[in-house]
């Protein structure tokens, strides 16, 4: 079923420093905090937004977040930790209004990144974009709630062992170069 039938799609506000100078100052998610599967809300950038626009850009925890341009389709869930969080142009809000487990665009979009078949919806020649009309227009699997549930808790699970075993490596690599660094200690500067 094409995404734009069962949820409603939006682009942020575009940022113009020059225009938007009244309303309240607002932090807003943009290209760089939105990572996969994860959104960096330390270090966010604010503009400006008037009433008309805080329901329009806001976001509410399950909204899919997907990159629109720089790398196309990277994606995360909203959780809703930041309650007036608004998001600008460069970033999709994907919003079902069908029952969807949303972890599931982000894993479908997560695996089918490099494939040509998503490339051919992007625009631009050297910067690629997702536009919201082709990104509408993507198919995305059918299944029912509970194989979509049973999907991404599988899925989710796996992220997290990969992230403790990430973290267990670099801690042993760290254990090693200290125990390198004790057995076989730098040599001294060699006197002239």
């Amino acid at each position: 079923m094409p995404l734009g039938v069962v949820a409603e799609i939006k682009l942020g506000k575009m940022l113009d420093a020059n225009k938007h100078t009244s309303g309240r100052l607002l932090p807003y998610i943009n290209n760089i905090s939105l990572r996969w599967n994860d959104v960096d809300t330390s270090n966010l950038p604010q503009m400006y937004f008037n009433e008309g626009e805080l329901e329009p850009y806001g976001l509410r925890e399950d909204d899919v977040l997907v990159c629109e341009g720089g790398e196309p389709g990277r994606s995360a869930v909203w959780d809703g930790r930041l309650p007036d969080l608004k998001f600008q142009k460069a970033i999709h809000r994907v919003r079902f209004r069908v029952p969807f487990v949303p972890k599931i665009l982000v894993l479908y979009l997560e695996a089918i990144a490099d494939t040509s078949a998503f490339e051919s919806l992007f625009t631009g020649g050297g910067i690629k974009h997702l536009t919201r009309e082709t990104f509408a227009k993507l198919t995305i699997p059918a299944m029912s709630l509970i194989e979509q549930q049973r999907i991404a808790d599988c899925l989710s699970t796996l992220d997290t062992r990969i992230a403790a075993e990430s973290r267990q490596l670099t801690a042993l690599k760290t254990h090693k170069q200290g125990l390198m660094q004790q057995l076989f200690p730098a040599p001294e500067p060699a006197r002239t």
